[in-house]
């Protein structure tokens, strides 16, 4: 019988454990120093794959309690495109503008008998459009503008299926920071063989390894970084951990997190 308690502790407590690790969004505070004319604020989403209530709020009621100058998503909003709507819609009502771009799941979706099925592009691409807060990149940029500040926001498409394309227009766009978002962390490849002008690089995809015990349960992406990385002086690798869960519907020792960015 003590035994039997023993153990149904020791589940109760482990159950616990990742309903925490799971559900509790952790918002986490970086700061760069750069040469820029203003000071800008923005958060880093990524991988939330339908999942857009945690204990400490819904996802645009923390981000909007954080006042940033915008959001940056980087891909794998939802598991199917049944689910995308819900996710958009929460997204919608961020108070700043939204800089998009798509991940592995918005190209395709899992149908029957696992078997995955792609996804049409226009069909996608409606989802974002009514939303007039939501500037959707594929292999394109905007300019975000805050006083005498330019920000120049590159999107690529998702790498993963080698759909990835760099303008090189953008290299003549005048600009005080630039930041290069993408879904998976191997756009780094593609950054240094093209030389591409960057001071800040955004992704997701690896979702922190989601079950962090002994060895990462995304074993795939082990070798690279969680969190911002420096590359050279005044030019960062930033993989954010995702909020949301893939294959288990847990995560452990690897937070849902919302990341601010301080460019001062």
């Amino acid at each position: 019988m003590h035994i039997f308690f023993f153990v149904l502790s020791i589940m109760v407590l482990l159950f616990c454990l990742l309903f925490y690790h799971t559900n509790y969004v952790k918002v986490v505070h970086r700061a760069i120093d750069t040469e820029i004319p203003n000071k800008i604020r923005f958060i880093h989403i990524s991988d939330i794959h339908g999942k857009t209530h945690f204990i400490n709020g819904s996802i645009s009621g923390i981000i909007n309690q954080e006042k940033p100058d915008f959001v940056i998503a980087t891909g794998d909003y939802a598991n199917n495109l049944d689910q995308l709507p819900g996710v958009l819609e929460e997204l919608s009502l961020i108070q700043s503008p939204l800089y998009l771009i798509l991940g592995n799941y918005e190209r395709e979706e899992v149908g029957a008998i696992f078997r995955k099925i792609p996804i049409d592009e226009a069909v996608l691409v409606k989802n974002f459009e009514q939303y007039k807060n939501m500037n959707l990149l594929i292999n394109d940029y905007k300019i975000f503008t805050k006083q005498q500040s330019k920000i120049l926001i590159y999107g690529f498409d998702n790498s993963i299926y080698g759909n990835e394309y760099y303008n090189p227009k953008a290299e003549e766009v005048k600009c005080d920071y630039r930041l290069i978002i993408a879904h998976s962390p191997d756009i780094i490849n593609t950054v240094a063989e093209q030389n591409i002008l960057y001071h800040q690089i955004l992704v997701g995809h690896t979702h922190g390894g989601q079950i962090k015990f002994l060895k990462r349960f995304n074993r795939k992406y082990a070798h690279f970084h969680t969190g911002m990385k420096q590359i050279i002086s005044k030019q960062y690798f930033c993989i954010h951990p995702g909020l949301g869960t893939v294959k288990i519907p847990f995560r452990f020792n690897s937070f849902p997190e919302l990341t601010v960015y301080k460019i001062k």
